[in-house]
């Protein structure tokens, strides 16, 4: 397999949140960044798996690594496990996103355009993929 490269953003201004995934053989690596102060606060890996369950779908464990005082866990999970489950790879995500002066309405905005911003992603890599 070649290597392939997709960028993804969504929102605008101070909510805008961008990713680049680089595939690199069969596994993926993946950056979210955004607001006014990206940076890497979070690293997650995520390995793909069938379900505990026995119902034969695939799911994922992960592990973080969260730089001190950094709070981008959830990012970095949230895209690193929705990308194994869905694509059966190994991913590994590292998230940054800093809003200065964020209020609870910024962080519910930042959380709905990261939701919005996988799907793109993920559905960018599957067109590649195939």
């Amino acid at each position: 397999m070649g290597q392939t490269y997709v960028r993804a953003s969504f929102g605008t201004g101070r909510h805008r949140i961008a990713a680049a995934a680089l595939c690199i053989g069969d596994d993926i690596s993946v950056g979210i960044w955004g607001g006014s102060r990206p940076h890497i606060g979070s690293v997650a890996i995520a390995v793909p798996r069938q379900s505990l369950s026995g119902s034969g779908q695939l799911r994922a464990t992960s592990s973080v690594f969260n730089f001190t005082g950094h709070k981008d866990e959830t990012v970095a999970r949230e895209i690193a496990e929705s990308i194994a489950m869905r694509l059966n790879r190994n991913v590994v995500a590292t998230a940054g996103i800093h809003v200065d002066r964020m209020t609870h309405r910024d962080l519910l905005q930042v959380f709905d355009n990261v939701a919005k911003l996988k799907e793109r992603l993920i559905a960018h890599l599957e067109r590649r993929l195939r």
